[in-house]
């Protein structure tokens, strides 16, 4: 248990005590603080880049798909893709990093 000296009285005191024994100063205790960093890798990032980026270009050819229905065969899947890798990198992200 280390010592530390009271800077009024100069009296050693106990690291854990809240004041000094002798004059009665209080001691202010360094607090230990949380420090959160988001560890979410790049692969998941990427993942749901991917799928905003799918979402994106279906979503385009769905509304360009009103002069051309062949359109509407490539966007639904595109758009489906897009929403799957969306939650894969979401899920992943927080299955994997909590």
């Amino acid at each position: 248990m280390p010592l530390i000296q009271c800077p009024d009285c100069l009296t050693d005191c106990s690291d854990l005590a809240r004041s000094c024994v002798k004059c009665g100063r209080p001691f202010r205790r360094k607090s230990k603080e949380v420090i959160t960093t988001q560890r979410t890798s790049k692969h998941f990032k990427a993942w749901q880049a991917f799928g905003v980026l799918l979402f994106g270009v279906g979503g385009g050819f769905t509304v360009a798909s009103c002069a051309d229905a062949d359109l509407l065969k490539v966007s639904l899947p595109m758009i489906g893709l897009g929403i799957v890798s969306i939650f894969y990198g979401i899920i992943g992200a927080w299955w994997n990093h909590g």
